[in-house]
């Protein structure tokens, strides 16, 4: 909040929840990047502090409501049981991308990178599709897990070279009143499954 003064000086208020802000409904979306709404997952918010302020689970649709009254910072967690969804089809595919082909279905996206890059080193190698291969395989390795963007991330930098972007999901008490749609990715599920 900035408040000018009547000489032209301005005050600026870093903590709107400090003058007893109202409380305002946080709305949003949760559904994976092939469009699947994902219910039951779990929407926690935390203030500047770090301290959780708020939680809740999304319904059938994805769909999750938070109240909030300052800034808040999103973590979202969903639990994954590998039901046959990351396959050896996944390891290939991440084979591909890892030496600059398309995936099985012709297409790469950026969000494909992310999937891939299931050892989280920031790139996607033949590393990732062993792993994902033996995951698969149900031998002991890193498990598919799901990571949550907002779904207006930048994507644009993000390469198979260079899996890197910001994966903070800040909301500005501002802003807080527009519907926040984030997109859940599987990762290890690079072709796109689930």
């Amino acid at each position: 909040l900035i408040l000018t003064a009547s000489n032209g000086s301005n005050v600026t208020l870093d903590s709107v929840s400090s003058l007893g802000a109202a409380s305002i409904d946080l709305n949003g979306s949760v559904v994976s990047r092939t469009g699947t709404m994902l219910e039951g997952a779990s929407v926690k918010s935390f203030d500047k502090a770090g301290t959780e302020v708020g939680s809740t689970t999304t319904d059938a649709i994805g769909n999750f409501v938070l109240s909030v009254s300052d800034d808040v910072t999103l973590s979202i967690t969903q639990d994954f049981t590998n039901n046959r969804t990351v396959t050896v089809r996944d390891a290939l595919d991440t084979l591909k991308l890892s030496l600059g082909m398309s995936k099985s279905d012709g297409t790469t996206h950026p969000l494909d990178f992310i999937a891939a890059d299931i050892n989280k080193d920031g790139k996607v190698s033949v590393r990732d599709a062993l792993d994902i291969l033996k995951y698969s395989l149900k031998m002991d390795v890193s498990p598919a897990h799901w990571l949550f963007v907002p779904e207006d991330l930048d994507v644009s930098a993000i390469t198979r070279k260079s899996v890197s972007y910001e994966n903070e999901i800040a909301i500005n008490y501002v802003d807080a009143t527009q519907n926040h749609n984030l997109i859940g990715i599987l990762v290890g599920d690079v072709n796109g499954t689930f």
